[in-house]
């Protein structure tokens, strides 16, 4: 009875043999051939870039400063960053939802992977979200345009997961090189962008991509050219993609009254204007958008057009959007 389980482990240890000594012997000549090198020297050769990022963060940064790592799903890698950035408080993170949802997050964020960086927030977020798009189809209009305005765009979070993103689609429908000038307002920051006759660019978050920040506003887009486009509000998490029209100017806009919603105010003039809200007397900054909440229904009156629409937001998070027509 004792012969049996004899034979039994050694056909175990030969079967698991037949894997583990190849890679006994390549670890074996591996610290043969590093042996000579210094401790430094090693790590560089069996880890590569990835260790000597590491280092030149860990060269950049005080003892006690915190930072927080993106790692996917790759914890090891973390935990093998954590031992050489000692003493430094670090934190783990698999995304950038994980990251937003802990509770004091350090500011600076290092993005681990085949190389090791420091990463500003809004370019971690812009790299998860790669080049996928919400919208479908991403087609443009059938009609054309050389001067429009958007009255909403957005990059930027809501609440826990709430990802808000513009994302657009545009063709050059003239038979000449298009130049697009897209300003976004109030900020006052301008792009430009140019297309070949036929072309069609697309973004899936216009505003970081065109303007490298996180923001909202709206857009004055001018062209030279016949410009086929649509345009969407995004929320990822949901996913929820709402087509945004052209604003159509007025001097009078009357909006119902609905429980939990704003109501979005635009000037579209260089200079502050007067408005009325129902019996009340007000200024809207030049350019700007403001959102308001309002009680009851709502009659908007002003001497010079402007735009005014509504949007809210059910349990899902999805939003929807009431675009009135003026008078």
């Amino acid at each position: 009875m004792r012969l049996a389980p004899r034979i039994a482990f050694a056909a175990l240890f030969l079967s698991l043999a037949r894997f583990t000594v190849p890679g006994i012997a390549t670890a074996v000549r591996e610290a043969i051939e590093l042996r000579p090198l210094p401790v430094e020297e090693r790590r560089v050769e069996m880890f590569g870039p990835f260790y000597e990022g590491v280092m030149k963060a860990a060269a950049t940064l005080s003892p006690d400063e915190p930072i927080a790592f993106l790692v996917g799903d790759d914890f090891g890698t973390g935990l093998f960053m954590n031992f050489y950035l000692f003493p430094r408080r670090t934190a783990l993170y698999a995304d950038v939802d994980s990251y937003r949802a802990g509770q004091d997050a350090p500011e600076r964020i290092i993005l681990a992977g085949g190389e090791v960086r420091f990463i500003a927030y809004a370019e971690a977020r812009a790299a998860e979200m790669g080049t996928s798009h919400v919208a479908a189809p991403l087609e443009p209009s059938a009609e054309t345009a050389m001067q429009f305005d958007i009255p909403l765009v957005s990059s930027g979070d809501g609440p826990i997961r709430d990802r808000y993103t513009t994302e657009a689609v545009m063709v050059n429908a003239g038979d000449q090189e298009a130049t697009v000038t897209i300003r976004m307002n109030p900020a006052g920051r301008v792009a430009t962008v140019t297309l070949a006759p036929g072309e069609m660019r697309t973004w899936n978050d216009l505003v970081y991509q065109l303007f490298s920040t996180l923001d909202a506003g709206w857009l004055r887009v001018q062209a030279d050219q016949p410009l086929r486009s649509r345009f969407w509000f995004v929320n990822r998490a949901v996913p929820d993609a709402d087509v945004l029209p052209h604003a159509t100017f007025a001097r009078s806009f009357r909006i119902p009254h609905r429980a939990g919603s704003r109501i979005w105010l635009l000037n579209p003039h260089d200079r502050r204007l007067p408005i009325r809200l129902g019996e009340g007397e007000h200024f809207l900054d030049p350019r700007t958008l403001v959102p308001i909440e309002w009680p009851v229904d709502l009659v908007v009156t002003s001497e010079a057009e402007l735009y005014v629409y509504q949007s809210w937001r059910d349990a899902s998070g999805a939003t929807y959007f009431h675009w009135p027509e003026g008078s």
